[in-house]
């Protein structure tokens, strides 16, 4: 209850508040991993033992992910992502592998061409077309299960 419930909400509540986040995982620089940045990765209740995740490449002025990197992370459902950081977000073309299972996913780039009026992020249930049928066209990021586990649960 408390993974799937409370702490998916106590995220949600405390936003942007970096110093909570850095408390609830209790993050501390690695004392086995010069450069790596140890954590409780459920937080302190759940797990005694510590993992461990780094980034390595370039960062905006807040200290972000930006531009070309690799994020890794030890812990057996953390991931070693390499590709391209916006924002602190991993932004397609990315390879991402699940450290655990070997799983991998791409992050693509698709092409589109469209006349309905609501964005590319939006859905209606009768959707509409743009006046005079103008297409529209752009680019968008997506993530593609290319082997090991599909993720069938999310």
């Amino acid at each position: 209850v408390f993974i799937t419930q409370i702490h998916p909400c106590c995220i949600n509540c405390l936003g942007s508040a970096f110093w909570a986040l850095r408390w609830f995982w209790r993050l501390r620089p690695s004392c086995t991993r010069p450069g790596w940045t140890s954590y409780l990765p459920n937080g302190p209740c759940c797990t005694p033992r510590r993992h461990r995740f780094v980034y390595d490449g370039e960062v905006d002025s807040r200290g972000r992910p930006e531009g070309r990197g690799t994020w890794r992370d030890d812990s057996y459902h953390g991931e070693v992502l390499e590709g391209d950081w916006r924002h602190g977000q991993p932004v397609a073309p990315f390879v991402s592998r699940v450290f655990g299972s070997g799983a991998i996913s791409l992050g693509l780039r698709v092409g589109y061409g469209t006349t309905r009026a609501e964005g590319v992020s939006g859905s209606s249930s009768v959707p509409r077309r743009v006046p005079g049928g103008q297409m529209r066209f752009g680019a968008i990021g997506v993530e593609c299960s290319v082997a090991g586990g599909f993720l069938a649960h999310l």
